[in-house]
């Protein structure tokens, strides 16, 4: 059960990061 949310957990810290990412990546692009 603690793994399975610590999992998630996880998940979704990298589901932010991804975010962070794309969106810099996003406004770079648009900058050009």
């Amino acid at each position: 059960m603690w793994q399975r949310s610590k999992s998630v957990l996880v998940q979704n810290i990298d589901e932010e990061e991804n975010l962070k990412q794309s969106r810099r990546t996003f406004n770079e692009m648009n900058s050009l």
